[in-house]
């Protein structure tokens, strides 16, 4: 379900170092195209120029000289993938609770949050404690 639609920035997304039909993203990007993948983890920025729009989870840089709020409310799962240049994508689907598919997730399971890896699974469960994990 969709809870809300967010702004994301893009300023601390790296471009795709890969072309054409990916897995990973279950979709087509080309060589240096900048997206945000399906089940990657989103908080909201506060304070500088870019107040009020979301960016990865574990972002450092090129927030506008803001930063990542963790709080509750302020952090929501993408429903999709988003490319930058493509239409709507400055309104991506979210969700904060229900029924996921954990391998869909972009969680780091054990090892150190970042950018690329997301949270680790232990910060997922804390900021978002109604999500149920579906397995196949």
């Amino acid at each position: 379900s969709v809870d809300a639609v967010i702004l994301p920035s893009y300023g601390s997304v790296v471009g795709t170092s890969f072309s054409d039909y990916n897995q990973g993203i279950d979709s087509y990007a080309y060589a240096g195209e900048k997206y945000l993948r399906l089940g990657t983890v989103l908080c909201k920025i506060v304070g500088g120029t870019l107040a009020g729009k979301f960016a990865p989870y574990g972002s450092v840089t090129n927030l506008g000289g803001g930063t990542l709020s963790k709080a509750k409310g302020d952090m929501f799962i993408l429903n999709r993938t988003v490319f930058e240049k493509a239409s709507g994508s400055d309104h991506g689907p979210v969700i904060q609770e229900g029924d996921v598919f954990k391998a869909r997730l972009v969680q780091n399971g054990t090892g150190a949050a970042d950018t690329l890896a997301g949270p680790t699974l232990a910060e997922f469960n804390t900021a978002f404690p109604a999500i149920l994990f579906v397995e196949v």
